[in-house]
């Protein structure tokens, strides 16, 4: 699991299949076009469940 003190992620899904995990276990499928925004300090794991590369664009925004 990951998480960034500071910085809130947004998560643009452009190919691929998989699930997104919080830190409380809670899950979520994904498949291309989904976003997702990860909060300052929470933590999140990006697993891929297909056979194909995921792929995906972030954006960060930095918290000052």
């Amino acid at each position: 699991m990951r998480k960034h003190t500071n910085i809130t992620e947004i998560c643009l899904v452009i190919n691929g299949k998989g699930t997104i995990k919080n830190g409380t276990n809670e899950t979520e499928n994904f498949e291309p076009g989904d976003r997702f925004i990860f909060p300052s300090d929470v933590e999140h794991e990006i697993i891929n469940t297909s056979s194909e590369t995921a792929e995906f664009y972030f954006f960060r925004l930095i918290e000052k």
